[in-house]
Formats: structure tokens, sequence, C-alpha cells
């Protein structure tokens, strides 16, 4: 069985191997198979083409509906099959072949680069990890990426025909379009045509070369979604069966979807290792989350795989990114020759000198940062920032340090350095923040705080709550909107206790009660009344009335009444009196048409309340019976159905009574729908 491992464990195993392979002299140990995702979101991917093909298949069989519904009945046959699925819409769009090829012109000739074309090329540029990247992408941005950063010195087998050039062992930086580029006639696109290259029906070379390269290489995987009858997958199969890689292949999922959807092949193959997104809470997600729980999508970008490894690496920036002046200046030196005066452009070469040798003291910081940025470098940053005086700072220098350098690399869900020098480099921003307070408006200072508090991690055992104390303090210095000040004082209350605790969660109530007009402060007032109430577990007859005021000012506001009516449960969860009787919830939660997965908690509560073994059978299994598992857009929602699930099936196993299968089967199909549910452990 193929091995999962974090993002910071894969980066760090790929860091190793290179490490070892420098020491023994033997190469590059890599190759990079990037897919669509390498260039999206500026190039459409498979599903956006096929959202396109669809509208022109419309078009087309305008009047003749008939027509129409035989082609969606049979694309629906497909559906399980990405490629046949692909294929089926691309064809029945675009007939013939030049059609196809001026098609995918069009969505490419007035495409821009994407920042993973751009960092892949960074990567490359330095042949350390690998020199050649394969490709199914009929795009040829990885090319000019690599043309951008001064690197003209690539080998591009834009076609079929060019791959028998391509060198396993070459020093140049090598592309290969496995279905030839959008520019060439030839370019393969459909199930059929791919296969054909696979099966090594006409054009060999493809395939061959592929083999050549696996014999003394491994790959790494970003963005290819890897459909079966394709040749990349063919050859890899194939070498998988035959003998084990020379180093491990190390695949990055952009979803834990995507890594279903591979071949039971590939994934129980021991010499393969699979990274999926984690889910690390924030302190946002995790106060705005913990009620009204949803089935969150969390995504492993291509971006965020290729900053991890120039981070890891501490490759060295190009000058394109970290130093443009510099970077201007060598392009006209390696470009013209030095007498040359018939156009101004030596003339302006003179004044990119002169301009990088009287550089200042906050101009010569303003690059070390913009190096360190490049090299997706957190704990450089914080160091240059720490050393920098902010009182000296334009206003338009101060403006690209924020929103250039510093927000980007705001951690994210996939950052791999360590939480102890993530909360520093959040520390150091704040400085500067606080510092600067009066040079920045308070709505783009609303935009920055809005962009930390998305990064503050939930705390955990590797780390205190005191430094997260400090910074909570420093943010609710500098916030002005009155939402994210309560927000900062609802998220410290979680990490104090005792009379603290309590004067933070009346101070938001308080507040929060004077501006229930707006929605998110009435979701955050919702939010303290729910610790209050657990903290002293029962209901005042203030808590209630606030509660029947926020209830009727959102009657008509279904985001508002699910999030209320989720509170209320949760209450009740905690066995604290709600106020309210819970058939009255019942009865509200129906009327007012919410989603099935809080009557599924409530009725789980109701059974597991219920003392008479009979009525909670009957409780239990009257809401399985009712609710359509598939309708549970919700983790939490499908806990609880398993939990009813469970009760009937327990109950009546103590009762010696028959247990039908259908409950059996419930179980399965539980397993089935949420195996990767972070609350759902089978």
């Amino acid at each position: 069985m193929g091995k999962i491992l974090s993002l910071r464990e894969a980066i760090n195993l790929i860091w190793e191997t290179v490490e070892i392979g420098r020491e023994m002299e033997s190469g590059c140990p890599y190759l990079f198979i990037v897919g669509a995702g390498i260039s999206a979101p500026e190039i459409l991917t498979a599903n956006g083409i096929i959202d396109q093909c669809k509208k022109k298949v419309e078009q087309l069989c305008q009047g003749d509906e008939e027509k129409l519904q035989r082609i969606c009945d049979t694309a629906e046959r497909l559906g399980e099959n990405s490629a046949k699925y692909y294929s089926y819409w691309f064809e029945q769009a675009y007939k013939n072949k030049i059609h196809r090829q001026q098609y995918l012109k069009s969505i490419m000739n007035n495409s821009r680069i994407s920042m993973s074309n751009l960092l892949l090329a960074q990567i490359l540029n330095i042949k350390t990890i690998a020199t050649t990247a394969i490709t199914p992408n009929f795009d040829n941005h990885l090319l000019k990426s690599l043309n951008l950063l001064g690197n003209y010195d690539v080998f591009s087998a834009n076609n079929m025909l060019d791959n028998i050039a391509l060198n396993a062992n070459s020093k140049t930086v090598q592309i290969m379009h496995v279905h030839g580029t959008y520019e060439f006639y030839d370019c393969c696109n459909l199930e059929s045509e791919i296969a054909k290259i696979a099966q090594g029906q006409g054009i060999k070379t493809t395939a061959g070369t592929i083999e050549e390269f696996l014999k003394t290489k491994s790959p790494i995987v970003i963005g290819y979604s890897g459909w079966e009858d394709d040749v990349i997958m063919s050859k890899l199969k194939e070498r998988l069966e035959y003998a084990a890689l020379p180093y491990k292949l190390i695949w990055f999922c952009y979803s834990g979807k995507d890594y279903e959807k591979l071949p039971e092949w590939l994934k129980e193959n021991e010499e393969v290792v699979f990274v999926l997104p984690e889910k690390k809470m924030d302190m946002r997600s995790e106060i705005e989350n913990r009620i009204d729980d949803k089935a969150e999508d969390i995504a492993l970008p291509a971006e965020d795989v290729l900053s991890a490894l120039i981070a890891r690496f501490g490759f060295k920036s190009p000058n394109l990114f970290s130093n443009p002046i510099q970077y201007y200046i060598d392009l006209i030196d390696g470009f013209l020759p030095e007498k040359i005066e018939i156009f101004p452009t030596k003339s302006w070469k003179r004044r990119l000198d002169y301009v990088e040798e009287h550089l200042g003291d906050i101009e010569k910081n303003i690059i070390l940062l913009d190096e360190s940025a490049a090299r997706k470098d957190i704990v450089g940053t914080t160091s240059i920032l720490k050393k920098m005086d902010y009182m000296f700072i334009p206003t338009d220098d101060l403006e690209h340090i924020l929103s250039g350098v510093i927000m980007p690399m705001v951690p994210s869900q996939n950052r791999i350095e360590d939480m102890s020098d993530q909360l520093a480099f959040l520390d150091v921003v704040l400085n500067l923040l606080t510092a600067k307070k009066k040079d920045i408006s308070e709505e783009e200072m609303a935009k920055y705080l809005k962009k930390i508090m998305g990064a503050m991690p939930y705390p955990g055992k590797d780390f205190g709550k005191e430094k997260l104390i400090h910074v909570f303090d420093k943010m609710l210095g500098i916030a002005s909107l009155e939402e994210q000040r309560l927000f900062l004082l609802g998220a410290k209350s979680e990490l104090v206790d005792g009379e603290e605790q309590k004067n933070l969660l009346n101070e938001v109530v308080t507040s929060g009660s004077r501006e229930l007009g707006n929605e998110k402060i009435a979701r955050l007032v919702l939010n303290a009344v729910y610790w209050q109430i657990k903290l002293q577990g029962t209901l005042t007859e203030e808590h209630k009335n606030l509660l029947c005021t926020i209830r009727a000012m959102y009657a008509e506001n279904e985001k508002i009444l699910e999030y209320f009516y989720a509170i209320l449960i949760e209450i009740y969860e905690e066995k604290a009196d709600g106020g309210f009787a819970i058939e009255d919830v019942i009865s509200q939660i129906r009327e007012k048409n919410l989603p099935s997965h809080l009557l599924i908690r409530v009725y789980r509560i109701q059974a597991d309340e219920e003392t008479d073994t009979g009525n909670r059978i009957k409780i239990a299994s009257e809401t399985v019976q009712e609710y359509d598992m598939e309708e549970i857009q919700n983790c939490r929602g499908c806990l609880d159905y398993a939990h009813l699930v469970i009760t009937v099936v327990c109950e009546r196993l103590k009762l010696k009574e028959h247990v039908d299968r259908k409950y059996i089967e419930y179980a399965i199909q539980l397993c089935e729908k949420e195996g990767g549910c972070p609350l759902i452990v089978i």
C-alpha cells in the first residue's frame, strides 16, 4: 500500500534524496510530471473545457431537443471515466481535429502565465531537483516562464517527433509535451488519440522516451489527475510492475477526491508516496465552523507545493522577482553589443546602473525582502523586517511591502515551517502595522487583519497559548472594524479562563448586542452566548431574550437561522437548559425548511435522552428512514446519522430482535460517503 505523507514530510524526503545524490554525484534524481493544475487558473482545466463544450453542443443542437437529450444520456453513462467523459464532450462540440486545435489555440493565446509555471521554471533553472518536465498540457507557458527568467537554453518537444531528441542525462532543461502543443495540428486530446500513443500504435517515441527516463529517475507528480489510458500512466504502470523505481515516486494530490479517483494499482504500490491536503484548523475557522460544521473542501494547489520546495531548498530568487533593475541591466547586456548607440537603450542602461549604485538603506532592504519572498523564506523575511526602521518607510514602499511581499507569505494551510516561525513572522508583521497605523486606511488595515486572522493557528500541543494571546493583543491594538475587534475578543476568550474569560465574553455580548443588524456580529454574539451558557450550565432570561431577538431579526435569513438553531442544539448537547422545548425546536426547523443535518442532530439528542428502549429505537429508525444520506452535506450530520444507525442496531441486538439488513447497508454507504471525514472513524 502506498504511504500517505504530509506536505512537510514529502518535501523533506525530496530534500534528503537530493542531498544524498549530491554526495554521491549521481545527478538529479527526479523529473516532474505536471498536469493542468500547473497552468490553472489562467488556463481552463478539463472540467472548464467540458463546461464550454456543453454550451457549444447546446448551441449546435438548438431546435433538436431529442438529439441533445441523446447526447446528454450517453455522456451520463461515461461519467465515471474522466477521460472518456472529457473526450466525448470535446468531440461532440468540435468533430474536426483542426477545429479542436483552433479552440485550444483560442484559449491559450490570450491567457497569462500562472504563478505555478513561474515557480516550476525557477526550480528547473537551478537544476538541483530535476531538469525535465513531462506534461500532457498543450500550452507553452512553462517554456515562456523559463524564457522570462532568462533561460533560453531550453529544449521543448512541442510535437511527438521531437521526443526522440530528449535525453534523460541532459543537463539542459527539457520539456516533453506528450500530446503535442496547441500550435501543432497533430496535438492529441481525445481519448482514442491519447490511447493510440500509449499503446504504441503509430508514433512510438513518446512511450519509449518516458520508459528511458523512468530507468534512472523518479517522478514528482503535481497538478496531474492521472487518466488511466494516458501514455504517462501506461508507462508508470509498466515500470512499477516490472521493477522498483530508483527513488520513491511522489504524487501530490490536489484533493482527497483526486486521490480516491486514482487506480488501485497505483495506490497499492509501496514505491509510491502520496501527499494529500491536511485539515489544519485556524482560529477563524475553528470559531466560525464549530457549530455549523461544513464539509469544507481543502486543497493542495500546485503553487503551494512548489513554494514549499523553494522554501525548503532555499533556492536563490531570480532577479525578475527580487531585483527587476538588475534583471533589465542583464537583459540589455546579454542581447546588445557594447558599442551600439542606434537606440537610447545604452543611455537607459546607464541610468539603471546609476539607480542600482545609489540605492539607500530602505531600498536595499526592500530588495532583500523581495529576494526573501521569492525564496518563500519566512524566517529570512522576519529577520529583515526586524532590522528595518519602520518610521522611514515611504508610503508607496509600505504598500509594496505589505501587499507584494508580506501578505502573499502569510501562513496558509500548506506552509511547512514550524509554528513558532510562523508566529514570529506574524508578530513582526503586526509590529510594522502598529508603527505605520496612521499611514494605512481603515479599509486596508481591515483587509490585512482579515488575512492574518485567517492564518492564526488554533492552539495545539506544539506551542503555548501565551504566544497566541500576545499576537491577539497586538491585533486588538490596531483593529478599528468592530466585527474584527469582537472576533478577536471572542478568539482570545478561548485562550484564557476564569474571570478574564467571562469579562471578554460579556464584552462581546454587550457590545455586539448594539449592532445585531450586522450579520457577522450577530454570529459572534451567538457564539459568545453559547460559551456563556456552556460555562454557567444554564440559560438566563437575558440570554433567552437575546436569542429570541436575533431569531426575530433574521426570521428570513436561512444562514443565520441555521447558525442560530445549531447553537441551540449545541446547548442541548452540553446538557444545559436551552430555554426552548426540544419539540418546539424540531417544529421550527421543519417550518423554516432548514438543512436536514440540524433535524438529524436534534433527533439524535432526543433518542439519547429517551429512557424507554422502544421509543429510542422508534425515534432513531424513523429518522434514518426519513432522510437520504446523500442529501447530508455536513460532516457532523453524517456522524449523527451513523450514531442513529448504531442505536437501532445495538438496541435491537440487546432485545435479541431481528436487525434489518438495510441498516448494515446504511453503514456501508456512510463509509463510502464520508471516508475522508475527520469526525468519522471507520
